[in-house]
């Protein structure tokens, strides 16, 4: 087992692991989410968020196989009186290929996030998880994280 920052060669592999989440995402809130006619990401997009400073996606390899991936983003606080001035890592993404799930990769891809971060003198990190996905929030549980905000909707269709 190897984590590695992506390389475009890879695009195949992070294309398909993002529509393993995607997939989750169209089953669970079909009124949100299609299945989309046209590819949803490019070769051309991946390759800009390879090449961003900002961001860092790594990649898990098992023999020589792309198994799983995270992207995580540095982000930092808008310009408004409010807000204390302040940098975080926002992780996007952190995908396991079904067939090796539970095994630590997840755990290992986290902990390069985090490397990277420290690297960047980043203390805090924030993400977000939709409530359906109960496997993601006991992950992110188990490594520390909290609620700090709810997001809600409602119908009002007649």
């Amino acid at each position: 087992m190897r984590i590695r920052e992506a390389v475009i060669d890879d695009f195949e592999r992070i294309d398909a692991l993002y529509e393993q989440v995607d997939k989750l995402h169209r089953d669970a809130h079909p009124e949100i989410y299609v299945n989309p006619v046209t590819p949803v990401r490019t070769v051309e997009r991946i390759s800009s968020i390879i090449q961003d400073d900002l961001i860092k996606l790594n990649v898990v390899e098992l023999n020589g196989e792309v198994i799983g991936l995270a992207r995580g983003e540095i982000m930092t606080s808008s310009d408004v009186a409010l807000y204390k001035k302040r940098a975080w890592l926002l992780v996007g993404i952190i995908v396991v290929d079904d067939k090796y799930r539970g095994k630590g990769y997840g755990q290992n891809l986290l902990d390069s996030l985090y490397s990277w971060a420290k690297e960047k003198e980043i203390q805090e990190v924030e993400l977000t998880v939709y409530s359906f996905n109960k496997e993601a929030i006991r992950f992110y549980e188990t490594n520390g994280f909290s609620k700090i905000s709810q997001k809600m909707k409602r119908n009002i269709k007649s």
